[in-house]
């Protein structure tokens, strides 16, 4: 990928007992237990939609060399059981109950204090 995100498929792979090939860019090495990082080169575009943003040319000889890696260990049970008990870490309810929980708590109170002063300024102008 030039410029992948969190990369669920990488994860759903792995759930699978799939090692992966991954760019070694943004997200995808450390969602990478079981598998191969492509190397390749950043590069800034300033066109990119909307805002600017790094991308990510793979080099093709690395690509090559993963494959052949790949194929390599393609009966290795042991990079199969990894891969899947890295994936199981990403279970939903674990990650928003050990994530997204604690941080949207954190949110709500610090937008405690700007609620409680609109409802005031809301009062005050209706007044």
């Amino acid at each position: 990928s030039m410029g992948e995100g969190f990369g669920v498929p990488v994860i759903e792979a792995q759930a699978c007992g799939l090692p992966v090939i991954v760019s070694d860019f943004s997200a995808q090495p450390e969602l990478c237990e079981s598998g191969w990082l492509v190397k390749g080169q950043g590069h800034w575009d300033p066109l990119s939609g909307q805002g600017l943003a790094w991308f990510y040319d793979p080099y093709v000889p690395s690509i090559v060399k993963n494959l052949e890696a790949a194929y390599e260990a393609r009966g290795d049970t042991a990079i199969r059981e990894r891969a899947i008990a890295f994936a199981a870490a990403y279970n939903t309810d674990k990650v928003y109950d050990q994530y997204w929980r604690p941080f949207l708590a954190e949110l709500d109170a610090s937008e405690k204090p700007n609620r409680a002063a609109r409802r005031r300024a809301a009062k005050a102008k209706a007044a």
